[in-house]
């Protein structure tokens, strides 16, 4: 078991410290979202707060049983919440596609009551995110100033956590977003290379072992490829 589904189920045990841990551990996740909407005319706070409600609400209905992972799940609830947010505070609605698929996911649902959500993506040819962003456009939202802890003592709401994490998660996020700049410039065979290096800690030799090259060729490879990506986002 991953460690973010041993915080899932603690969380749903009522464990507050777990869901917790879960909400701060993909708050760089939300700020990826409302990166989206740098078109939008809006405030990032304002659109931060919303997808932060969207990330509380995935944590808190997400079922292992929807057999996928937790951020595929919580990626559409989260734009949900921002779109929610822009259509309540502007005259925009929600769009003809997402009424659609909610009339096929409905359909389905009738035929087959208990459907798991990726039988309903595959039953209504949609993806799993489409799903779940049909499904949510209609769930109640949440408030920013919901309680992430209380000891009955003393409580901590969630607002007061994302002042403390902004700036670092901000960080996370450009590196992120240079990384993934990065590696939009490697072909399929650099990208394996770097994963299996730096994502994966294979040595140089075993990497060379599996694509058939010697420890030496994959060091002089890796460096050239290195070097491409630094080019990128500098």
């Amino acid at each position: 078991m991953e460690k973010w589904e041993e915080q899932i189920k603690l969380a749903h045990q009522g464990d507050v410290t777990a869901r917790e841990q879960m909400i701060l551990d993909n708050i760089p996740l939300v700020w990826s979202m409302v990166a989206r909407f740098r078109y939008a005319n809006r405030d990032r706070e304002e659109l931060f707060q919303n997808g932060m409600l969207g990330l509380m609400q995935a944590v808190d209905r997400f079922d292992t049983g929807f057999g996928v992972q937790f951020s595929t799940y919580a990626v559409p609830v989260i734009m949900g919440e921002i779109r929610r947010f822009l259509r309540d505070d502007t005259p925009v609605k929600v769009t003809r596609s997402i009424v659609e698929n909610r009339k096929k996911i409905q359909m389905v649902q009738e035929k087959c009551p208990g459907i798991s959500l990726g039988e309903i993506a595959k039953k209504s040819d949609l993806s799993v995110e489409d799903v779940v962003l049909a499904l949510e456009s209609e769930q109640p939202v949440s408030s920013i100033y919901e309680s992430v802890y209380d000891s009955g003592e003393s409580q901590v709401l969630l607002v007061d956590k994302l002042e403390q994490q902004e700036k670092n998660i901000e960080e996370q996020v450009m590196e992120k977003e240079l990384l993934t700049q990065a590696f939009s410039k490697l072909d399929d065979r650099e990208r394996k290379m770097i994963e299996m290096r730096f994502f994966e800690n294979k040595t140089q030799t075993q990497v060379g072992e599996i694509l058939n090259m010697s420890q030496v060729q994959i060091s002089r490879w890796e460096k050239k490829v290195l070097i491409k990506m630094r080019q990128v986002v500098e």
